[in-house]
């Protein structure tokens, strides 16, 4: 749901799903 949030934002593809999750935790 985080990468397709980021996607809809237009942030970036949902590609680095992993780093946007570990920046979030962070």
């Amino acid at each position: 749901p985080l990468g397709f949030s980021a996607f809809q934002g237009g942030l970036w593809p949902p590609v680095p799903v992993s780093q946007l999750i570990k920046l979030v935790q962070r």
